[in-house]
C-alpha cells in the first residue's frame, strides 16, 4: 500500500512484494538553518576566455534578464539570461569552478564577477510542455528546462553542427564548449553593495573568492577586457594548412589535443608559431608538444616557449612500448565540445595487433556529460536530454574529424558500452570498417542487436597474445534443473598452461586463465586429465564463428586479499552481523596504520595482509625486512605512507575494510565432480610465506560484488579435496546440486567473475537467506542486424542507463529502513539492478519507477546537491570516524631526502654505471610520460597502485582505471627488467654480476654525485633501482662481513665521486657563490651493535634536496672527514 508523503523533506515509502511489510521510515531532519540561495540581478553576461593573465577576451554578450545565483545548499552556481526571446541558464558546481574566480570593482558602482570553470557549464533552455492528448495544439502553462548543445548567435543562424563533428565548429553559434570563462557585470546601489558583500563573504566560506576577513571586505582584482575586433592578427588559424603532409598527422593530433584541453588557446597561436613548429624535424616538434602537455596547465606564450625549447636541444627519448602494448588515442565527446587526449599506453587487442600498420587510425571515443559524468537516464524526465542523445547519434552516424582524417564508428565491447564508449576507425583507400568487421568473424547468426554488438566487441578485449593452439576440443556443458553449472569455463592442459606462464614471464603456473580464442571466451582451468597443447571448450564459451585459433590471455588467477564494502556491510548487517564487528575491524586497522612507520614488524605483517595482484605488498615487505625502512629510505617510506592514506581514504569513502581471513579469487568448476552441493575448495598462497599453500576448511561465506539481495551472500563449507590439490588461488565451485552457486551470487557465472570468500566466523550469518530468483524477459530479435540498428541501440543504452541510480537508491533506502536490505523497495531494486546489468546483452532496459527512488541520502554518500541527513547506522559511523584531512594533504608527507645506503656497494659495479645512467634517463622519461598520460601526481602512486588522485577527469570506474594504469606501469617496468637481464641470458654463474649491476642502478639513483650531475628532463625520481628490489634486498641482507672487509668495497670510484662533489662545493664558495643549489651532505651512523663490538651498522649518507646556502664549510668538511674515517 502506498503511503503519501506528509512533508517535502520526508522520505517517500512504498511496499512492494515480495518481501515483508515495511515499518514506517524515519523522517530525517535536514540542517535546521538551511544555507541560502542568493540571486543577484546583472546588467550583462559575457562569455569568453582568458587570453593572457589579467586579460579577459569577450567573445559574446547577453543583456536581457541576466542574473547570477549562488546556491550554498546544493553548492552550485547558475547564470540565467534571455536571448532571441528564449530563456537559458548555465549551471555548474562550486567544485568545478577554478580558483581564479575573481571580483573586480569598477567605476560608477559597477562590479564584475569573472567565473572561470574547469568544464563547460551545463546549458539549458526553458520550453513549454504540451500534454500528450492535446489535439488542439495548445501549450500548457507548465514549463520545463531541457538541455541544449548549441545556442544560435542570431535569429537567422543555422545551429546544426557540422558533420562529421570537429573541434572547430561553425561560427554561427555560441561556442559553449570553448568560451568557458563567464563575466557577469552588476550595477549596485549602496544597499545592494552591503548585501553583495555578505554574499561574497559566504562565497569565501566556500573557497570561491578571496576575502579579507580582518577588513570585512572582498579582495578585488582588476581584469582588462578586449574583444576579437581588437585582435585582427590573432584570428584562429587552421593547423592543417601548415602541415599538409599526411606523415605530420601526429603533430596535428597533438596540437588539437593541446587546444581542446585549453593548454593552448587558438588566439595565442600565430603564424610565427606554426611556421617555427613546421620548420622543426617531426620528432622534435612532437617532443616539444609533449612537453607542453606534460605541464597540465595553460601556456600563455606558446611562441616564446616553443623558441626556448627548440633552442635547448634536449635529447629526444623514444617512447618505450612493450611488444604487447600500443599507444592508444582517445577522444571525449561532451554535449558542447570534444577533448582530444594524449596517446596512452595500453595493452593491445586482437584487432590492433592484426592491423598494426594502421594502428594510429584507430580511435577510442567516449561520450560523457560536461564534467565527465555519464549522460544517462535523468532522475525525473528522459526527454530533457533529447538534444544530448541526438548529438551522440550524429557522431555515430557521421563520425568525427581530426585534421584531415574522418573517424567512423567501428564497434563497441560490452565493457566499453557500460562506459558509453566505442572504437572508431579512419578508413584508408585500401581498408574500410566493413572489411575489419568481416575479418573479425561471422556474427550473422546472432539476431539480438545487443548481443551482436557485444560479440564484435569481444575482439577488442585487452589481451596478451600467446600462440596458436593446435588442438581444440569441444566438451558438453553441465546442466542440472536447467541451470548451467559450467557456464563460461573450460579446460587447459598443464603443458600448455606452463607455456602460457613462460610467455607471460610468471614465476609459477596459474591454475586458471581468462582468455579469448577466436569466437570463444571465458576461463580455462588447468586439468591434469588434458594432455598435450590442448584446450577443451564448452558450447557456453563459443559465441561466434571465427577462423582465428590464437590463444589470448586477459588475466590469470592470483591470490588477492578480501575486503568488505558498503554493499557487503549493508547485507551482512541485514543478516544479523553486529555493528561492533565492523567498528572493531576499523579501529584495529587504524591502530596498525599508525604504528607502521615506527614498527617494521607491524609494517611487514600489515602489508602482507593486503596482498595485491601486482606484487606491491610483497615487495614492500621484503624491503622492510632488509632494513630499508629503519634506515629511512625515502622510497619505502613513501610507499608505506601512500599505503596508509589509501586505506584511510577507502575506509571513509567506501567503508572498505580488510578481512584477514578471506580472499578474492577467480571462480572455476570442480571438473572431478567430487564436491557436494554447497561445498567449495579453496587452496591459497600463504600471505606470510609465498612458498607455502594453505587449504581452508570450515564454514565460509561466498559473495560477488556488486551485491544487493540478502540471498547474494551464500553460506557454504570449504573442504579438503585431494583430487583438486593441483589448483591454487582459485575458488572451486561444485558441479553438483540443485542450482549452481555462482548464479546465486548476484547472477554470477564462471566466464571470468571473481568472488570473495570469507572464513572469519564472526562474519558468517547464522542463516542462509533464499537466493534471488531472477527471470529476465527474453531478448528482442530482428531478422537482420545492421550497423544502423547497433548505433541506435548504443544511444538507447545511454538513454536508459540507470545502473548507478538504482545502486544509489538501494544504498540510501537500506540505510533508512530498520529492515535494511530486506525493505520492500530494496528487494525490488535488487531485481531492477539485475535487469540493468543484463541490458547490454538483452537490449531490455530496467524501468526505474519513481516509488523506488530515494528522496534523501545519508551523509556518507556525499551528495551535496541533494537532501541529506546524518546516518545513524554503522556506515555513517565509519564515515565520520575518519577525517578527510587525514589523507588529502598526502603529498606534503612524502619524503625526498635521499639516503645512500653503503650496504649496496658490490665490487665491480663501476663497469655497469655508464649504461645504468642511460637506462635511468630513459626509464625516468618513460615513467614521467606515463604519469602525464594518466594524470597521476607522484611517481610513487604510479609504481605502487596506491593512487590517491587523478589530475585529470576520468571516465572509467575507479578499479578499472587503476587496473589500466597498473597494467601500463607493469608493462613498462617489465621492459626495463628485460633490459637488465638481456646480457645475462644463456650464461651461467652470473649471480655476482647481476648483484653488481643492481648496485650500479642503485648508485646512479642515490649517490650524491650522480644526483647533482644527472642528465634529467624533470624532478628527481626514485623507483629505477627498485625494479630489481629482490637483488637489492639480497645485497643488503646477505653481507655480514666485518667493518674492514666491507670498507674495502668502498672503491676509489665511489670515493672520487664524493671528493669531486666536495671540491666543487669549495670552488663555488671561493668564487663567492652560496654553493650548489642541488644537494647538502649530511651523514649519520646507525649503530645496531654496542660501540665496542667489532660489527657495526653501515654508514648512510643523506642527500637533502634544496639549497646548500645554509651549510657551512665546516659542516661539509666534517661530512667529508667522517666519510674518509669510515674508509
Amino acid at each position: 500500500m502506498r503511503r503519501a508523503r506528509s512533508t517535502r523533506n520526508s522520505v517517500r515509502t512504498w511496499s512492494i512484494a515480495p518481501g515483508p511489510p515495511s515499518p514506517p521510515l524515519p523522517r530525517w531532519p535536514l540542517a535546521e538553518s538551511r544555507p541560502r540561495r542568493e540571486v543577484l540581478r546583472a546588467t550583462c553576461l559575457q562569455l569568453g576566455s582568458i587570453l593572457d593573465p589579467g586579460v579577459f577576451l569577450s567573445e559574446w554578450t547577453a543583456y536581457d534578464n541576466v542574473s547570477i545565483a549562488l546556491d550554498f545548499e546544493s553548492k552550485s552556481l547558475q547564470i540565467r539570461f534571455c536571448h532571441l526571446q528564449k530563456k537559458y541558464k548555465l549551471e555548474t558546481m562550486f567544485k568545478h569552478i577554478n580558483p581564479e574566480l575573481s571580483v573586480s570593482e569598477e567605476e560608477n558602482s559597477r562590479y564584475a564577477i569573472i567565473v572561470p570553470v574547469m568544464f563547460p557549464a551545463r546549458s539549458w533552455v526553458l520550453k513549454p510542455s504540451r500534454p500528450a492528448n492535446d489535439t488542439e495544439q495548445r501549450w500548457e502553462q507548465k514549463e520545463k528546462w531541457e538541455r541544449v548543445v548549441t545556442i544560435p548567435l542570431g535569429s537567422g543562424s543555422d545551429i546544426s553542427e557540422p558533420e562529421p563533428l570537429t573541434l572547430h565548429p561553425t561560427d554561427r553559434v555560441v561556442r559553449l564548449g570553448k568560451w568557458i570563462v563567464y563575466r557577469v557585470e552588476l550595477r549596485l546601489s549602496y544597499a545592494e553593495r552591503q548585501r553583495f558583500n555578505q554574499v561574497l563573504r559566504e562565497a569565501a566560506d566556500n573557497n570561491l573568492v578571496e576575502y579579507d576577513f580582518a577588513a570585512r571586505a572582498p579582495i578585488y582584482k582588476f581584469f582588462g577586457i578586449i574583444k576579437p575586433l581588437d585582435l585582427p592578427d590573432l584570428y584562429p588559424l587552421d593547423p592543417t594548412a601548415f602541415f599538409p603532409d599526411p606523415k605530420d598527422f601526429d603533430i596535428i593530433y597533438r596540437l588539437e589535443s593541446l587546444i581542446s584541453q585549453d593548454f593552448l588557446h587558438e588566439r595565442n597561436l600565430n603564424v610565427n608559431f606554426y611556421r617555427k613548429l613546421a620548420s622543426l624535424p617531426k620528432e622534435r616538434a612532437v617532443s616539444i608538444l609533449e612537453s607542453f602537455a606534460a605541464r597540465k596547465r595553460r601556456v600563455f606564450s606558446p611562441y616564446a616557449n616553443l623558441q626556448d625549447l627548440a633552442a635547448r636541444l634536449l635529447p629526444i627519448v623514444p617512447t618505450v612500448i612493450p611488444p604487447y602494448c600500443v599507444m592508444a588515442r582517445k577522444v571525449i565527446v561532451t554535449p558542447t565540445t570534444i577533448y582530444v587526449l594524449e596517446p596512452t599506453m595500453e595493452t593491445s587487442n586482437r584487432v590492433l595487433r592484426h592491423y598494426r600498420h594502421v594502428q594510429d587510425r584507430f580511435l577510442r571515443v567516449q561520450f560523457v556529460d560536461e564534467a565527465g559524468g555519464k549522460v544517462g537516464a535523468s532522475d525525473y524526465d528522459s526527454d530533457i536530454n533529447t538534444e544530448l542523445y541526438a548529438r551522440i547519434y550524429s557522431v555515430l552516424k557521421s563520425g568525427l574529424k581530426i585534421g584531415d582524417r574522418v573517424y567512423e564508428f567501428l564497434a563497441s565491447s560490452n565493457s566499453q558500452l557500460r562506459e558509453h564508449a566505442s572504437w572508431f576507425f579512419a578508413p584508408t583507400p585500401d581498408l574500410s570498417s566493413d572489411q575489419i568487421r568481416e575479418w573479425m568473424g561471422d556474427f550473422s547468426k546472432e539476431k539480438t542487436v545487443a548481443k551482436n554488438a557485444a560479440r564484435m566487441g569481444q575482439c577488442f578485449s585487452s589481451t596478451r597474445f600467446i600462440d596458436e593452439v593446435t588442438e581444440i576440443r569441444e566438451i558438453p556443458d553441465i546442466y542440472h534443473n536447467n541451470f548451467n553449472f559450467s557456464d563460461g569455463v573450460g579446460k587447459i592442459s598443464l603443458q600448455l598452461a606452463t607455456k602460457v606462464a613462460e610467455r607471460l614471464q610468471l614465476t609459477s603456473v596459474p591454475s586458471a586463465f581468462q582468455f579469448r580464442l577466436g569466437g570463444a571466451k571465458g576461463v580455462l582451468c588447468v586439468s591434469n586429465y588434458v594432455k598435450g597443447n590442448c584446450v577443451e571448450l564448452r558450447p557456453s564459451q563459443i559465441k561466434f564463428k571465427s577462423p582465428h585459433a590464437h590463444l589470448e590471455i586477459i588475466k590469470t588467477s592470483t591470490f588477492t586479499s578480501a575486503h568488505l564494502n558498503r554493499q557487503v556491510i549493508t547485507l551482512l548487517t541485514t543478516l544479523g552481523i553486529p555493528d561492533k564487528i565492523f567498528l572493531d575491524r576499523m579501529a584495529q586497522t587504524i591502530k596498525r596504520l599508525d604504528q607502521m612507520l615506527g614498527n617494521p614488524q607491524v609494517a611487514i605483517d600489515f602489508v602482507l595482509k593486503h596482498i595485491d595482484k601486482y606484487g606491491t605488498a610483497r615487495a614492500m615487505a621484503s624491503m622492510v625486512r632488509a632494513g630499508f625502512l629503519e634506515r629511512a629510505d625515502p622510497y619505502i617510506q613513501n610507499l608505506i605512507r601512500l599505503f596508509r592514506v589509501m586505506i584511510l581514504k577507502d575506509l571513509k569513502g567506501k567503508a572498505k575494510i580488510h578481512v584477514p581471513d578471506g580472499a578474492y579469487l577467480l571462480g572455476v568448476l570442480d571438473e572431478t565432480v567430487t564436491l557436494k552441493e554447497d561445498e567449495i575448495f579453496v587452496q591459497i598462497t600463504d600471505p606470510d610465506d609465498s612458498s607455502k599453500l594453505k587449504t581452508i576448511v570450515g564454514d565460509c561465506i561466498v559473495l560477488r560484488v556488486p551485491c544487493f539481495h540478502p540471498g547474494d551472500v551464500r553460506t557454504v563449507k570449504a573442504v579438503e579435496c585431494p583430487k583438486l590439490s593441483h589448483l591454487k588461488d582459485v575458488l572451486v565451485f561444485p558441479a553438483d546440486g540443485y542450482r549452481d552457486l555462482p548464479s546465486m551470487c548476484s547472477g554470477g557465472d564462471l566466464d571470468g567473475d571473481e568472488f570473495t570468500v570469507i572464513w572469519d566466523t564472526k562474519l558468517i550469518p547464522k542463516t542462509n537467506y533464499p537466493p534471488h530468483e531472477f527471470k529476465g524477459s527474453p531478448p528482442t530479435t530482428v531478422k537482420r542486424v545492421t550497423m544502423n540498428k547497433i548505433k541506435n541501440f548504443f544511444v538507447q543504452y545511454i538513454k536508459n542507463d540507470n545502473l548507478g541510480m538504482i545502486a544509489n537508491a538501494h544504498l540510501a533506502l537500506a540505510d533508512q529502513s530498520p529492515l535494511g536490505a530486506l525493505e520492500g523497495h530494496c528487494l525490488r531494486l535488487a531485481g531492477l539492478h539485475s535487469v540493468a546489468v543484463d541490458f547490454p546483452k538483452t537490449g531490455i532496459p530496467a524501468i526505474f519507477e519513481r516509488e523506488c527512488r530515494a528522496t534523501a541520502f545519508p551523509d556518507f554518500m556525499e551528495k551535496p546537491d541533494k537532501p541529506s541527513y546524518e546516518s545513524e547506522k554503522v556506515l555513517g559511523v565509519i564515515y565520520r570516524s575518519i577525517q578527510a584531512s587525514d589523507y588529502e594533504s598526502y603529498e606534503s608527507t612524502l619524503s625526498y631526502d635521499l639516503r645512500f645506503d653503503c650496504r649496496i656497494i658490490v665490487p665491480g659495479f663501476e663497469q655497469f654505471v655508464p649504461e645504468a645512467r642511460t637506462l635511468k634517463f630513459e626509464y625516468d622519461h618513460a615513467l614521467r610520460s606515463l604519469r602525464n598520460q594518466y594524470g597521476i601526481a607522484t611517481e610513487f602512486e604510479l609504481v605502487s597502485g596506491y593512487i590517491m588522485n587523478y589530475l585529470q577527469s576520468g571516465h572509467k570506474r575507479e578499479f578499472e582505471r587503476r587496473e589500466q594504469v597498473m597494467d601500463s606501469s607493469a608493462a613498462l617496468r617489465a621492459q626495463f627488467v628485460d633490459k637488465f637481464e638481456e646480457e645475462f641470458a644463456g650464461k651461467t654463474d652470473v649471480t655476482y654480476a647481476r648483484k653488481a649491476k643492481a648496485a650500479a642502478w642503485y648508485y646512479v639513483t642515490y649517490h650524491p654525485w650522480e644526483i647533482q650531475h644527472a642528465a634529467t628532463d624533470g624532478p628527481i625520481m626514485f623507483s629505477f633501482p627498485w625494479l630489481m628490489s629482490g637483488l637489492l634486498c639480497e645485497i643488503a641482507t646477505g653481507d655480514t662481513r666485518k667493518r674492514d672487509e666491507r670498507t674495502a668495497d668502498m672503491t676509489e670510484f665511489t670515493i672520487d665521486a664524493l671528493r669531486r662533489m666536495v671540491e666543487e662545493y669549495h670552488r663555488e664558495r671561493s668564487e663567492g657563490s652560496e654553493g650548489s643549489d642541488y644537494v647538502v651532505l649530511e651523514d649519520e651512523i646507525y649503530d645496531e651493535m654496542d660501540e665496542d663490538d667489532d660489527d657495526f651498522a653501515p654508514l648512510v649518507i643523506t642527500v637533502q634536496l634544496g639549497t646548500a646556502a645554509g651549510a657551512s664549510t665546516q659542516e661539509i668538511m666534517k661530512a667529508e672527514s667522517r666519510f674518509y674515517d669510515f674508509e
